[in-house]
């Protein structure tokens, strides 16, 4: 059986290094504060081109702490509107509900399954409530316009990144706006989330902030310490999203190992990419900087199930990510059927969250993935 992710078999190359680093920490002393998340800090930062970098608890609260931060220091107010690709994980959207802002859905170019740019442009021009835009690097790949990007940011319009899943991808141009090619680092913030199965994980929760704006990253490092800019000291009603000891030495380990992790999931992606013909599928035609966190076909005619579980037959896990848009979930439903987060349809967000499968990428083999591509030139429904 082929699963569709083996953490033992993705950990396994750094085990002697992992082993160390949680005996550094044992031994330390130190488990919050200390110089792990320092230098791991430090090293995350200089990985992606960023003046500085934060370490806090996980991705969701990396987005929650980036929009709160931003809210404080006045550039955001509540019943602000902000873009937000409408083919994503809800993990984007929650806290933009939290805080009072106003998700504006956006349907998702079909060739790269990320933000149509040109259509949040448009939004925006006819919408002045817009005071952000939040792209998604969505399964590792690059979501970034730099020309729209510099006429959003020449209009004071906030550029955000939601980095979770493309930590080491780039795009072919540096960002007119802070002269990094490399996503996490192209806008004003970015959020970074250390889940386990991400090219970069963590063995628990962890994420991170990197920001541009001086006064951001001190909020951000205030709220996650329950508001406090020194000891005794709430300057704001805060949290505790602190990254540990254990987790940032840890991330280190992998953090080193980056050019090594993205550079196997390339060649797995480019195997697919050679051999899968099957005219049912749809594989995706990504930029060269793409570090596929996922590798997502389009299965077509309504033939998701049937292919899925032919797969299993032949001894291949698969996955969907992600099967339920956000404006489908209950928790935005209204009564009515409608839902709060958008008064439009999104047959293209719908189309993928019916058609899209994550094939293994992260814990196979090339000749595993030879196998897996011969299999589904062999599907018929």
């Amino acid at each position: 059986m082929i699963s569709f992710l083996d953490m033992q078999r993705i950990n396994a190359p750094f085990s002697a290094e992992t082993e160390e680093a949680l005996l550094r920490v044992a031994r330390s002393g130190y488990y919050l504060h200390g110089p792990e998340t320092k230098a791991f800090q430090a090293e995350l930062a200089a990985t992606v081109g960023a003046p500085q970098a934060i370490g806090v608890s996980n991705g969701l609260d990396a987005i929650r702490l980036i929009f709160r931060a931003l809210i404080e220091t006045k550039r955001l107010s509540s019943g602000d509107a902000v873009i937000v690709p409408a083919n994503t994980y809800i993990a984007t959207i929650l806290p933009l509900s939290e805080f009072g802002l106003r998700p504006i859905l956006i349907e998702p170019d079909e060739r790269t399954l990320n933000l149509d740019w040109h259509k949040a442009l448009t939004q925006i021009n006819g919408d002045r409530s817009v005071k952000a835009l939040f792209t998604v690097h969505l399964y590792g790949n690059p979501s970034w316009d730099n020309d729209i990007a510099r006429q959003l940011s020449d209009r004071n319009i906030l550029l955000i990144e939601d980095n979770a899943q493309a930590i080491g991808s780039s795009i072919s141009q540096p960002s007119l706006l802070t002269g990094s090619r490399f996503t996490g680092a192209l806008g004003h913030a970015a959020a970074f989330s250390f889940y386990p199965t991400k090219n970069v994980g963590a063995f628990g929760d962890a994420g991170a902030v990197t920001t541009i704006l001086p006064d951001v990253s001190e909020a951000v490092k205030a709220l996650a310490n329950y508001g406090s800019d020194r000891r005794y000291h709430n300057i704001y009603c805060g949290y505790n999203c602190r990254i540990d000891e254990l987790q940032a030495a840890l991330l280190r380990v992998r953090l080193s190992h980056l050019p090594q992790i993205n550079r196997q999931r390339r060649n797995i992606a480019a195997i697919y990419n050679a051999l899968i013909t099957n005219p049912l599928v749809i594989t995706p035609q990504w930029t060269p900087g793409a570090v596929w966190h996922q590798y997502v076909i389009r299965v077509k005619n309504n033939n998701r199930d049937a292919f899925r579980q032919y797969l299993l037959d032949q001894g291949i896990a698969t996955d969907i990510h992600y099967a339920v848009p956000p404006h489908r979930q209950p928790c935005y439903a209204r009564p009515d059927g409608s839902n709060t987060l958008c008064n439009t349809p999104l047959p293209v967000t719908e189309a993928l969250a019916a058609e899209i499968v994550s094939l293994p990428i992260a814990s196979v083999t090339p000749a595993q993935a030879a196998y897996i591509a011969r299999q589904i030139n062999s599907f018929r429904p």
